[in-house]
Formats: C-alpha cells, structure tokens, sequence
C-alpha cells in the first residue's frame, strides 16, 4: 500500500477536572473539553456552574481546539490531488476558560483562567512551532482574603525550539526549571506577589503556594516536549481538612506529519 503523506491534527483543551478523595469520595467530571480529530475542524463545549459543596464550587467555563490548513485555495487543490498534503501548513489553537473558582468553603478563590496555546505544523526536525498565547491570564486570585497578583512570562509567547529553550533560559529567575533529554517542566507564571498584606501564614515558592492546613497551589505548569506542549494554569493538591486534586485549564497541542520526516 502507497501511504500519501498526511498531517494528524492533535490539539485538545479540558476547563477542569479532578476528584475529592476525602472525606467523602466523589469524582470532578469536566463540564468543557474539546479534542481535534486526525482531520482537524473545531471542538468546542461550554459548561455552566458546578458545585461539590463545601469542597469546590465553579462557574462558567468553555473549552475549544481548533486545526486547519492555512491556505485555503491550496488546500482545495489538495482534495483534487493537485498537490500533496505535505505541501501544506497548519494551525492548531487551542485555548480554556474558568471563571469563579472557590475551593475549601471558600478559603481559596479565582476570578478568571483563561490559556491559548498556539501551534504550527512541523518543519523538517520534525519539531512543531509552539507558543502561547497572549491572552493568557490568571487573575483575582485570593486566599483567606489575601489578594495575590500571577505574573505571566511573555517570553513564552515567542516560539522557540526544546534546545533553544535549555539554552537560553535563565535557570536563576525561572520560577522552576527541570530539563532531560525529552522533557522539560517549568511554568509560565514568573511571579507571585501579595498585592496587599502578605498571608501570616502562607509560602511562596516560585510558582507554588503552601497553605498550612490547607495545601498545595501551583501556577501556570507546563510540560515541553519535543514535539509538543501541555500546560496547566492551576493545580490544587489540598490535603488537610480535606483530599482534593484538582487541574483548571489544561491545553495542550502539536501534530505531526506521517510518515514523518526523516
């Protein structure tokens, strides 16, 4: 069999989702996620306000994952089989909005979550363009009444390559930065700072909050692969008076050529 040379659109978004582990068992479904097929297209899902009272309660959220060859009038040659496909390139969007966060009877609250992750059909290493998007925001995020201002780095929004990335980035100012051969973690929030009175109580740590008797928040993680990104905006491991793991807007993209470049 002659197998024409395709691109498979990858790109997905989910609002949140998660699980209550204590005291009582009850599992977070995700009232928005979208997923692109192999063809590409759009997905996308609006979801109203869910409450898991006293535990977590949430508003509005919206999800959509959106791929497609740039060029219209060239892609229409494509399906007479005038060209191939890899004569073409493609863009995948993919973007997460939550609105109204309260966790743990309301000790910790967000305002906004809103993520775009942009991402280009690959070159020749095989290595899509990624980056996100400028509409990125955390905003009015607050716990036991002490407001805290996330800063997100701009330099993501640049594309870059994995290597270039290990490179150039400064290690000293990153929030956090763990680099192997196939993977980097990092965020790209750069800061977190009080607006007002600091919490008597609570620790900063880069990208991270610490709560006693509360738990865990961590801001703007992301994961970089090769070949492709996945970023989580918000992640709650609360674990005292109660087991919570929670993710808020997680998108993610990259798409590849098969057979691929070699």
């Amino acid at each position: 069999m002659d197998l024409a040379r395709r691109f498979l659109f990858n790109g997905y978004a989910c609002a949140y989702s998660g699980r209550v582990y204590r005291p009582k068992d009850i599992t977070i479904p995700s009232p928005a996620s979208a997923a692109l097929s192999v063809a590409g297209g759009l997905s996308t899902a609006e979801g109203k306000r869910q409450r898991f009272l006293p535990y977590l309660s949430v508003g509005k959220s919206a999800a959509s994952a959106k791929g497609q060859f740039d060029e219209r009038k060239r892609a229409v040659e494509m399906t007479h089989g005038r060209i191939g496909e890899d004569a073409l390139t493609s863009s995948t969007v993919c973007t997460a909005t939550t609105e109204d966060i309260s966790m743990d009877d309301g000790r910790f609250k967000v305002k906004y979550l809103h993520a775009v992750v942009h991402a280009s059909s690959p070159s020749a290493n095989n290595e899509p363009p990624i980056r996100l998007g400028r509409q990125t925001v955390i905003r009015g995020v607050s716990i036991d009444g002490h407001e805290l201002a996330v800063t997100i780095d701009q330099s993501f929004l640049a594309v870059r390559s994995f290597d270039a990335i290990v490179k150039t980035v400064d290690r000293k100012r990153a929030p956090v930065f763990e680099a192997s051969k196939e993977c980097i973690y990092t965020s790209v929030v750069r800061g977190l700072t009080w607006v007002d009175r600091p919490h008597p109580d609570a620790v900063i740590d880069g990208h991270l909050i610490q709560v006693p008797d509360f738990g865990r928040v961590y801001f703007g993680e992301l994961f970089i692969q090769r070949a492709s990104w996945r970023m989580t905006l918000l992640r709650a491991h609360l674990g005292s008076p109660i087991g919570l793991r929670v993710g808020f807007v997680d998108v993610g993209a990259n798409g590849s050529w098969y057979p691929p470049t070699t």
